[in-house]
């Protein structure tokens, strides 16, 4: 990549955090379908592969700042302008990202919520089956003559 123009640099950088945004799309949609199924292994997989893509995109971004530091500002504009059909492409990624993550936290929330309710309702037959046990202790069934 040395003998690249900086705006070679910045659009190559920029093509790989679309790549990166993509992945993250198609993991975020299959992840929904996953939190539906209740495959809790599966998730935690997904969610471990969406912290990498998510740390690569995070570099791409670190390191296309450091290339924008380095160049006059009239180049700099340039390459905004010419970069800006695939600025708007990560940017639609990133706002299906947002909706689909809006989606998954909504549907972890239910099932944590649907969880809580049933804890709730074991401890309470719990609670009763532990009183009927209490409930004949120290009683005799026979007289005390007998």
């Amino acid at each position: 990549m040395k003998n690249k123009t900086v705006s070679d640099q910045v659009i190559f950088c920029l093509q790989e955090q679309l790549k990166c945004y993509g992945l993250l799309v198609e993991k975020m949609e299959e992840q929904e379908k996953v939190i539906a199924l209740a495959d809790e292994r599966r998730l935690l997989a997904i969610m471990e592969e969406n912290e990498v893509l998510i740390g690569s995109a995070g570099k791409l971004e670190e390191k296309i700042g450091s290339i924008f530091k380095g160049i006059p500002e009239a180049e700099r504009n340039n390459i905004v302008k010419a970069t800006a059909k695939l600025r708007g492409q990560i940017e639609a990624c990133l706002k299906k990202l947002v909706a689909l993550e809006k989606v998954c936290e909504e549907a972890l929330n239910d099932e944590k919520s649907r969880i809580q309710a049933q804890i709730k309702e074991l401890q309470q037959k719990k609670s009763v089956l532990g009183k009927y046990g209490k409930t004949g202790e120290g009683q005799s069934w026979f007289s005390k003559k007998a």
